[in-house]
């Protein structure tokens, strides 16, 4: 059953939008969510609400609507707001690591960040891609110790 928009609602399920990816993922799965159960009338009052209350002041200036459906405000904000990482960049990133004097911990997490921006780059926002990507990079993941603990057998 579709709902009113509520503003209180609103206000407490969407953040501001950030400046961080993790922020802005965060902020576009709040609106989509709470699309989801909102009637046509309050679809069109989430997309403003959003546009006047939610938007820091360069995210106003980069996003120039009129937007019908939440989904080209989504579409908008992912293209405008998130910064588009090089994937050859990263590659080398990843290459030239070194754990120099990290605990190997910190080093781990740091490739384990790498290798993620690395399969969304490859994927240039294709879902489908996303999932093929992230299905091979935890393949790897797994392989990699294991011929490392075959290595450690034969000695």
């Amino acid at each position: 059953m579709a709902e009113k928009f509520d503003l209180k609602t609103a206000g407490s399920l969407i953040p501001h939008i950030g400046s961080t990816e993790e922020s802005i993922k965060a902020f576009t799965d709040a609106i989509e969510l709470y699309n989801e159960f909102l009637d046509e009338l309050g679809k069109k009052q989430l997309i403003t609400y959003v546009l006047k209350a939610k938007l820091t002041q360069s995210a106003k200036l980069r996003l120039i609507g009129p937007y019908g459906m939440i989904g080209e405000l989504i579409a908008d904000i992912k293209e405008k707001m998130t910064v588009k990482q090089s994937v050859p960049v990263l590659s080398a990133e990843i290459n030239s690591a070194k754990q120099a004097n990290r605990s190997i911990e910190k080093f781990g997490r740091n490739l384990e960040e790498l290798m993620a921006k690395l399969t969304i780059a490859q994927a240039n926002g294709n879902s489908g891609s996303e999932e093929v990507l992230a299905g091979l990079w935890l393949s790897l993941r797994l392989h990699k110790p294991m011929a490392t603990m075959k290595k450690l057998k034969q000695y």
